[in-house]
């Protein structure tokens, strides 16, 4: 998982500004989040958990990671997936439900609006590059 532990991290005009008081914030949300991924995560949850109105941790998340925090959950699940299908037989509907979702067309939906495949033909492509490898 990628965690930017503040904004001035990639940004050279705010390299030298002083740490926030957040930053602590945001890496305890960032670790629960990470620790929760298989649980249905609510931004209320998460903001409450850091003692932050969701409006205010809303507004915090996206400044810290550069993205909304639905899209950060999906985009953290989606590494997860992948690295479940190449490296476990589990089922893609086990896959799923480890990873938070209660469906799995939901789940296969957004796996393949993130890398333009299926999980199944994604599985397929790896253990197809995996057997030539093997020759």
């Amino acid at each position: 998982m990628v965690i930017k532990d503040n904004p001035s991290q990639n940004d050279p005009a705010q390299a030298s500004r002083a740490p926030s008081p957040h930053d602590g914030k945001m890496k305890k949300a960032l670790r629960y989040i990470d620790a929760h991924l298989s649980d249905e995560l609510r931004l209320e949850d998460v903001a409450a958990h850091v003692y932050l109105s969701p409006y205010y941790f809303s507004k915090l998340f996206k400044k810290y990671q550069g993205i909304g925090f639905n899209a950060w959950v999906n985009q953290q699940r989606m590494a997860s997936a992948k690295e479940l299908l190449c490296h476990s037989d589990w089922s893609i509907a086990s896959i799923a439900r480890n990873l938070g979702f209660s469906q799995t067309s939901y789940f296969c939906k957004v796996f393949r609006q993130t890398y333009q495949v299926t999980p199944q033909a994604f599985r397929q492509q790896i253990n197809a590059g995996s057997q030539t490898e093997s020759f």
